[in-house]
């Protein structure tokens, strides 16, 4: 029951989320025609959600875990509403929507780890595998969906009625996050510091899992390519079309992942035997599918080739991600993993600076043609990178036996 209202919350918070991302985004872009600002509302979302995590070891002190949810999202709902208020009586200045953005943002920084500590908490040890693949499937299959849905949506219904639905949606997700009654909270961790200088430190020591960084940050810059502003921007100017075929242009790469994730799986077997050519394999398909994106003007072999590139890019994440696994010795996986994420975030939101501003510089195709290249030369190092030690999978890799340089 308590798996079942979180699997809903979750889903209500999803499809507004994506809507509200979708209506910020276009309203910017239509009002300044700029590619930079519009981009901004993605940059500004994820500096707030990092200020909020910040702020989680206060707030985790003041009461329930699902009371907690239940505020935040409520008070996100609060924020959508005002905004749409506004809307109403033709007050549309653009820092205030990015305020809203940041507060909405913040918020989500707050509470997040609430909804990630409830879901151990509400199940059985051995079914929490099985638990997260169906929240991870069914938050891939709403963001499918809301994609899709939320260029006609704003067509349809405009912005300020759409802001309204958004606003319902999360005040229905804060209800059922109450529903769910538990009393947990987060602790603060005591050798937080240590570990993180610790994980930093394993990023600088050892030359394996320096390279998967490396790699990683690579190819974190090449996907800020695929944020809403700068989708939008290509299917304005490139391929001439409105908000509509934006949505099916996202829809489109969530449909990729999906199903690419159902054949990396069932492929496993092959994947496995061979994680040096999966890893450069799945880099370069994304990066030679990307540049046919951008030098595409056609929009059905447009949506061809963002399906075609979610089977490549998901067995170069789940490749690499089991790499990584393997590599790092067990103690030292999650501070590892922090300091590896704090890199690839920095990466991805200075490079959506820097692809708003040469998409506005030089069009939104030239974009797509730095990321292509970008792949591409991430899949040429993982082939020139040829040590054994991080591609044969052995089970001693788990251990201390990680070389240095």
């Amino acid at each position: 029951m308590k798996g079942s209202l979180l699997l809903l919350s979750n889903g209500f918070e999803k499809f507004s989320s994506i809507f509200y991302t979708m209506i910020f985004t276009f309203y910017l872009y239509e009002a300044t025609r700029s590619v930079t600002l519009s981009t901004l509302v993605t940059l500004v979302s994820l500096i707030a959600m990092t200020l909020g995590s910040f702020l989680v070891p206060v707030t985790s002190t003041l009461g329930k875990t699902t009371v907690i949810l239940f505020i935040g999202q409520l008070t996100q709902a609060a924020t959508v509403f005002i905004v749409s208020v506004f809307l109403f009586f033709g007050w549309e200045q653009q820092w205030g929507i990015l305020s809203s953005v940041f507060v909405i943002g913040l918020l989500s920084g707050m509470i997040g780890p609430s909804k990630r500590a409830i879901l151990p908490a509400i199940t059985k040890e051995q079914q929490r595998l099985r638990m997260n693949s169906l929240f991870a499937t069914v938050g891939e299959i709403i963001s499918f969906l809301g994609w899709i849905a939320g260029g006609v949506l704003i067509a349809f219904f405009g912005n300020m009625l759409l802001l309204v639905i958004c606003g319902f949606l999360l005040s229905v997700a804060a209800v059922l996050s109450l529903l769910i009654n538990l009393d947990l909270r987060i602790g603060m961790n005591t050798s937080g510091l240590k570990g993180f200088f610790s994980g930093w430190m394993n990023l600088i020591k050892h030359r394996d899992i320096r390279f998967l960084t490396v790699i990683d940050v690579l190819e974190s810059i090449g996907s800020a390519v695929w944020i809403g502003g700068i989708t939008l921007a290509f299917v304005v100017e490139i391929l001439e079309l409105g908000e509509t075929w934006w949505g099916y242009i996202n829809s489109a790469y969530f449909l990729g992942t999906i199903g690419g994730g159902v054949l990396i799986a069932l492929l496993s077997r092959y994947v496995n035997q061979s994680k040096l050519t999966s890893l450069a394999i799945g880099s370069f398909g994304v990066g030679v599918l990307t540049l046919l994106y951008g030098l595409n003007t056609i929009p059905l072999l447009a949506l061809i080739l963002v399906i075609l590139i979610g089977p490549f890019y998901v067995m170069r994440l789940t490749t690499e991600e089991t790499i990584f696994q393997e590599v790092v010795p067990a103690g030292e996986l999650e501070k590892t993993y922090a300091a590896k994420g704090n890199l690839s975030y920095v990466a991805f939101c200075l490079s959506i600076l820097l692809m708003g501003f040469l998409a506005d510089t030089f069009g939104p195709a030239t974009v797509y043609f730095i990321s292509g290249i970008g792949y591409v030369i991430s899949s040429m190092l993982v082939f020139l990178y040829r040590r054994p030690s991080v591609f044969s999978g052995l089970p001693s890799s788990r251990t201390n036996k990680t070389k240095h340089t």
